[in-house]
């Protein structure tokens, strides 16, 4: 929500309509496209050949080249997809 008032637009008042409705559906729940990555401390990554990392923030690459740097927008490109599953 916060985001919300801060970067809309350029920034909205706390009373914008667009900033009320962003509080009553987001105030006390998640956002829908949110994942708790970052719950955890000391992780040890499946298959990977460096140590434990502090948290899950940011995707992290590992190629037979070593770790890739997740903050280097130029050469770590990444996509993430999802789908409904059905019963």
């Amino acid at each position: 929500m916060r985001k919300v008032v801060l970067e809309e637009g350029g920034g909205k008042p706390l009373n914008d309509p667009m900033v009320v409705t962003a509080r009553k559906r987001l105030f006390g729940s998640w956002e829908m496209n949110w994942l708790g990555y970052n719950h955890a401390r000391d992780v040890s990554l499946p298959g990977a050949s460096r140590g434990k990392i502090s948290f899950l923030m940011y995707p992290q690459c590992e190629t037979a080249d070593g770790w890739r740097d997740s903050l280097d927008p130029d050469n770590f490109k990444y996509r993430i997809t999802a789908r409904e599953l059905t019963a």
